[in-house]
C-alpha cells in the first residue's frame, strides 16, 4: 500500500516560493514532487510505511525552514 501526503504551503509572494521552492527542490530525489502555483508551494510525497512518510515530512519541513531563514 502507498501512503501520500499533500502539504500546502502559502509563501508571501510568488518570487519567495519560486526561490524556496528551487532551494529545496535538489533533495527531493524519487520521493518528494515540488511545485509552484502562484505564491504557494505544492510537495507531494509518498512512501510504503507511515514511519518512512514522517521521516520525508520532517526532513521536507527542516530544509524549508532553512530555505525560509536564509532568505
Amino acid at each position: 500500500m502507498k501512503i501520500t501526503c499533500k502539504l500546502e504551503l502559502d509563501m508571501k509572494d510568488e518570487a519567495t516560493a519560486h526561490d524556496i521552492a528551487n532551494s529545496i527542490k535538489v533533495d527531493d530525489d524519487s520521493f518528494v514532487i515540488t511545485e509552484v502555483i502562484g505564491n504557494r508551494i505544492l510537495a507531494r510525497m509518498g512512501s510504503d510505511t507511515v514511519p518512512s512518510l514522517l521521516h520525508t515530512i520532517e526532513d521536507y519541513m527542516a530544509c524549508l525552514s532553512i530555505a525560509e531563514k536564509s532568505l
